[in-house]
């Protein structure tokens, strides 16, 4: 196996979206995925990404949409093809398959047996529009059973009617968690527009001001993960940038090396090594000190708004031209601190 020597050290991910088509059409779907969209991969442009990653040492590979149980046997033939490969697998999805409890168990049945080691629920009130929230309920059971211990995303937002609380009060998984507390995580995850200007309601504390802007970490997906769209396209983001910055855009996959190449791309940026080791909320305050007429504070909860709003607003855009390089120094000890220095740190207190 090859193992890219870039600027991050730790274990990448390599998500996969087999297509942007999917059952629901959710208001500001981050990734633009509705039923009609068709964009799709081939199951041997799949192969090989998985294999492109395999050769460079990849961790895992995440399968996520769109909504990839769409294109199911094609997706169990990559769940497969990974795990021979030794890789890890995880699956996204919004459980819309899982219509009655033995519909739900079969099907989580046949991923385990393909070699899926990870499962990940998307539900909220969006969501329910179009995938009833028992059919997670149906989902979150069956994957119980059968051993995983899943992950569900719940849309955070001020008002809202499904909750942690709803799916914890349901007396099956309460079977469950009585037996092992931890065999269920559950996070609440801010509900974003697509408009970077766009203020939403969310709960108090949530979003970022100055009195808790240290709170707010770096991008950590950048350099760490890349993202295969349906179109062939490679993106540095895993989230709402997939689609919605095109800067993000690294490699294709019909070029030479795309994967060696999508990484070489992302760590030549600065803007991007600046999202993963400050993060886009720290960003905009630097811009606002530098340009007082930007507005930034209790606008956002959401990474990915924030970055949006870099990337899309041509003042703050011009702001950053202007200034960024009085932050270079610090950002690339950051990065050294991170990736070099404190690992090696942690590494001599063991020995």
């Amino acid at each position: 196996m090859e193992r890219v020597r870039g600027i991050f050290r730790g274990p990448r991910t390599l998500s996969i979206m087999p297509t942007f088509r999917c059952v629901s059409h959710c208001a500001s779907c981050g990734t633009l995925s509705t039923p009609h969209d068709k964009t799709s991969l081939s199951l041997q442009a799949i192969l090989t990404c998985i294999h492109e990653a395999s050769r460079l040492n990849f961790a895992n590979i995440v399968f996520t949409g769109g909504e990839p149980t769409l294109c199911w046997r094609n997706l169990l033939e990559a769940i497969k093809e990974t795990r021979k490969l030794g890789l890890m697998t995880r699956l996204v999805t919004n459980a819309y398959w899982a219509t009655t409890p033995n519909r739900a168990l079969k099907k989580i049945q046949t991923l385990k047996d393909a070699g899926l080691d990870e499962i990940n629920f998307s539900t909220g009130d969006e969501h329910a529009k179009f995938v009833p929230t028992p059919h997670i309920m149906n989902a979150i059971i069956a994957s119980l059973a059968s051993g995983f211990k899943p992950a569900v995303m719940i849309e955070d937002r001020s008002e809202r009617i499904i909750t942690k609380e709803d799916i914890l009060s349901c007396p099956e998984i309460k079977k469950f968690i009585s037996r092992d507390q931890y065999c269920l995580a559950l996070a609440d995850n801010p509900w974003m527009p697509l408009d970077p200007f766009e203020v939403v309601h969310y709960r108090s504390s949530v979003t970022a001001n100055h009195d808790n802007l240290d709170s707010f970490i770096g991008c950590d997906p950048i350099l760490q993960s890349l993202t295969i769209l349906s179109d062939g396209n490679i993106s540095t983001c895993c989230g709402f940038g997939t689609r919605l910055i095109p800067e993000l855009v690294v490699s294709n996959i019909n070029e030479p090396d795309f994967l060696a190449a999508a990484i070489e791309n992302t760590e030549n940026d600065f803007m991007k090594l600046w999202l993963r080791y400050e993060g886009p909320m720290k960003i905009l305050a630097w811009a606002a000190r530098k340009n007082p007429a930007i507005r930034w504070e209790d606008m956002y909860a959401h990474h990915c708004q924030a970055c949006l709003r870099i990337y899309k607003d041509a003042t703050v855009k011009q702001t950053i031209k202007e200034n960024y390089q009085e932050k270079i120094g610090q950002i690339i000890s950051s990065a050294w601190m991170e990736e070099v220095f404190i690992p090696k740190s942690f590494k001599r207190q063991t020995l």
